[in-house]
């Protein structure tokens, strides 16, 4: 810059934060991004904000809040420059606390995000645990029949628990069929008993999918009600990293 105001103000926010870090009283961050692509989503009437992006909203809106709530702890006349920096930021904090409330610490949506998910995934425990009482009650008879090969154990095809069984004796065990070993000597089969737990399960698991989507929803429609106050933080974030960096 030309401008010698321009410079003297870009110089004095720099010695204030250099002050503050020898002081010990600049925080440690936690990760955030560039939101700038995912904001230009938001903003879009009926848009849709995935897991993934919101997360990164809320590690984002996370560290900008540790640093919004450090300058505004600072004195204003021993850091005028950082506090004007601080007054002209319009927080979210509606939007960072509904997100706290859906993520936890590594990106997964928490049972306590809506009463309704919290219900569900109840139920898919109880009834998960249910199903592999069912399942491995049938797979020991089939060992005693001498149905399953040797050293195999329950296991996992398209989202249903299975029995390994040697296909000479498929006809003996009453189940369905979901796949089958590369050789055709073993076939992988759902025992009959469990079939009622399994649906029950499916259902549940699309039940869990289709209220994760009204969450998300419902949190990119904050975000774009809050679109200003999140790019305020989100400037507010980038400047005091940039300043932070010639401090150091």
């Amino acid at each position: 810059s030309f401008d010698y105001n321009q410079v003297q103000q870009w110089l004095l926010q720099t010695v204030e934060l250099k002050k503050a870090i020898e002081q010990g009283l600049m925080p440690a961050l936690d990760s955030f991004f560039d939101i700038e692509d995912i904001l230009k989503q938001a903003e879009i009437e009926g848009a849709f904000l995935d897991t993934v992006m919101l997360f990164k909203m809320y590690q984002t809106l996370s560290a900008g809040f540790t640093l919004w709530l450090f300058a505004g702890d600072l004195d204003e006349e021993e850091y005028p420059e950082l506090k004007t920096l601080y007054h002209k930021v319009e927080f979210p904090k509606s939007l960072l606390l509904q997100l706290e409330k859906v993520f936890d610490a590594d990106g997964e949506i928490k049972d306590s995000a809506s009463k309704a998910l919290k219900e569900i995934r109840q139920e898919q425990r109880i009834e998960g645990g249910r199903l592999r009482s069912i399942v491995q009650k049938a797979f020991k008879q089939a060992q005693k029949d001498g149905y399953v090969p040797e050293g195999s154990s329950v296991s996992v095809r398209e989202d249903r628990m299975v029995i390994p069984v040697n296909a000479s004796h498929k006809r003996h065990l009453k189940g369905f069929v979901h796949d089958e070993s590369s050789s055709g000597n073993i076939v992988y089969m759902e025992p009959v008993e469990s079939l009622e737990t399994n649906n029950k399960l499916r259902e549940l698991q699309l039940a869990e999918r289709r209220e994760i989507h009204r969450i998300l929803l419902e949190l990119t429609g904050l975000a774009r009600t809050n679109i200003y106050a999140v790019k305020s933080s989100v400037l507010f974030l980038s400047l005091l990293d940039f300043i932070w960096a010639k401090a150091k």
